[in-house]
């Protein structure tokens, strides 16, 4: 069925067992409904941050002057900025689920000891997505003041002609 009928994706969520009918009725009329938490934020900014930069490695080596005007486009040039950042980020949320759950899976600890250190991995983890929300926000800031400041310069250009 949903090879035959591809709209039909559009009901299904990610693992394809459940329906969910407001984000399919959402997406045929334009309007968003969709899940997103701290963490899937981060990857789609990870994401998005590595493809810009990647996109901006590949111009720098054909074509220079490409790469100038693509790294000028506020809505890619702040992404590029962090790239490191989000990746450094994400790694560290790999890292944090990757020992959560060997702590998890680990014998010989004692539960209170486990406990423990659970809750300073939960802590560690919460703090590295306040931090990617920051960058984030700081991010929208920094697209909002570069479309401001293009805006007058558009202004500027028929006053002066």
């Amino acid at each position: 069925i949903i090879k035959a009928f591809p709209a039909v994706n559009r009901f299904l969520d990610s693992s394809y067992d459940n329906v969910d009918l407001a984000t399919g009725a959402g997406s045929i009329l334009g309007v968003t409904n969709y899940r997103a938490g701290a963490e899937e934020r981060l990857r789609a900014n990870a994401a998005k941050s590595k493809g810009y930069s990647q996109t901006l490695s590949d111009l720098n080596a054909t074509d220079p002057e490409a790469a100038e005007k693509f790294v000028a486009d506020p809505a890619k040039a702040p992404y590029i900025m962090f790239n490191k950042d989000f990746s450094e980020l994400e790694k560290s949320l790999k890292d944090i689920d990757n020992e959560a759950r060997d702590t998890r899976l680990a014998d010989g600890i004692s539960a209170a000891d486990r406990k423990e250190h659970l809750a300073s991995l939960e802590a560690a983890k919460k703090q590295a997505l306040l931090s990617a929300d920051a960058i984030a926000d700081a991010i929208a800031d920094a697209r909002k003041e570069m479309q401001k400041e293009a805006n007058r310069e558009e202004s500027l250009v028929p006053a002066l002609q």
